[in-house]
């Protein structure tokens, strides 16, 4: 059970989960008396975030769940000043839930941006998420898609009809599920690829912005970054939060 985004009964504060005391378990049965048994009932850290310099963005709806961790953003998350991250414009932002497969990667928010996060000047090491999902027969496509960090291109791809066909809509056309096989690498890691990069700042803020800003071509679903010389510890992040993914996945 993901506890990092919920909220309270009105919704309008996250709950301090440093702060809980008990956990209470309602059950409504009405037809008849049942037995229910409960067992290794325990609370686990997220994967590891206490990276000096880190920050974490989940991006969805608001109603969709966040990953232990992470910040939740949506379409209304409008940069202000004391907040220090957010939109910079709000009108051209548009946001899905997916269902599937972990609470990070399953939704995201599409538009132009710029998207920004207050950070100090230096070098900073970025992943970013970009691809969809889809939603049964859906499959995420474009004929062009860049992103730019600093005004500097940092992410161009392109795609064609026939890359689209073989790469994505038939990749497993010629796949047989096997018992055993690692069901997970095989349909979730090869469709949904991290981006990596590298930045400089100077400014005091990381800019991010994503052409073509309509249609399905960059859906924000996670971006995290922390400075240059923490890069191998954001490798170990990196990994421990695929081994919590890969979890949640096997679980549903």
């Amino acid at each position: 059970l993901n506890i990092t985004g919920l909220k309270t009964n009105n919704r309008k504060r996250l709950i301090r989960t440093s702060e809980i005391l008990e956990l209470i378990i309602f059950l409504w049965i009405t037809d008849q008396a049942r037995e229910l048994y409960l067992d290794k009932i325990r609370l686990e850290k997220a994967a590891k975030t206490d990276i000096e310099g880190l920050h974490l963005f989940d991006f969805g709806t608001e109603h969709s769940e966040v990953w232990p961790g992470f910040t939740q953003v949506t379409r209304h998350s409008k940069y202000q000043e004391d907040r220090g991250y957010g939109w910079k414009a709000l009108w051209d932002l548009r946001m899905e839930d997916r269902r599937y497969p972990d609470p990070l990667l399953r939704d995201w928010v599409r538009g132009g941006g710029p998207f920004v996060v207050d950070v100090p000047n230096g070098e900073y090491v970025v992943y970013l998420m970009i691809d969809d999902p889809g939603f049964w027969e859906y499959y995420q496509n474009f004929k062009e898609r860049k992103v730019m960090a600093e005004e500097q291109t940092v992410i161009h791809e392109t795609m064609s009809a026939e890359t689209f066909f073989q790469d994505y809509y038939f990749a497993h056309r010629n796949h047989e599920d096997k018992p055993g096989e690692d069901i997970f690498e095989n349909y979730v890691e090869r469709r949904l690829k991290w981006k990596k990069f590298q930045v400089k700042v100077t400014d005091g803020q990381l800019s991010l912005t994503f052409k073509p800003n309509n249609a399905y071509a960059n859906t924000i679903s996670a971006l995290m970054l922390a400075p240059k010389e923490k890069e191998e510890l954001l490798h170990q992040f990196m990994l421990e939060l695929k081994k919590q993914r890969r979890e949640y996945f096997e679980g549903l």
